[in-house]
């Protein structure tokens, strides 16, 4: 598998991964293909596809807990990364959004934690007012996992 740096950290990541959009349902969770996912996330593992793709907003969560389920029992590396929604983006809604993150992966850490995008045409105020400010950088919100945090968000500014 092919690895990149990431933005301007020091990470390198695998070029292809598994994105989880639908497992575990869209909007709302629905575990009726839960088996499906976790085979499917598993048998990508196998295939050395090293990047898991997730989201708090993806089956309201119920995402993350499948990703988790196909963890199990795994001790190969993955590079795992997640997002916060828009309507968690206030300064300690992104801290407590991590945390049940971490809970529902199973993981006391994350590779990659980031903000959701939101368009310039995003039309929710409420969600664009709790937009983190530019003095918030993700890294200074949730450290960086080689200072001992429990996960580390990288902003899209500092990726690109």
């Amino acid at each position: 598998m092919e690895f990149r740096p990431l933005g301007r950290t020091h990470e390198s990541i695998p070029v292809v991964g598994l994105g989880t959009w639908g497992i575990g349902g869209e909007m709302g969770p629905d575990s009726s293909g839960d088996e499906v996912g976790v085979q499917a996330l598993r048998l990508g593992l196998d295939l050395e596809m090293k990047f898991i793709d997730t989201a708090e907003m993806y089956g309201a969560g119920h995402s993350e807990e499948v990703v988790a389920r196909a963890l199990e029992g795994r001790h190969d590396r993955v590079f795992v990364a997640s997002k916060v929604s828009p309507r968690h983006f206030a300064y300690d809604d992104v801290l407590a959004a991590a945390k049940r993150s971490l809970k529902r992966l199973g993981l006391k850490q994350m590779d990659l934690y980031q903000y959701s995008y939101l368009g310039d045409d995003e039309s929710d105020g409420e969600a664009r007012q709790r937009r983190p400010h530019p003095s918030h950088r993700s890294k200074q919100l949730l450290g960086r996992p080689d200072e001992g945090s429990a996960t580390v968000a990288i902003s899209r500014e500092n990726c690109l």
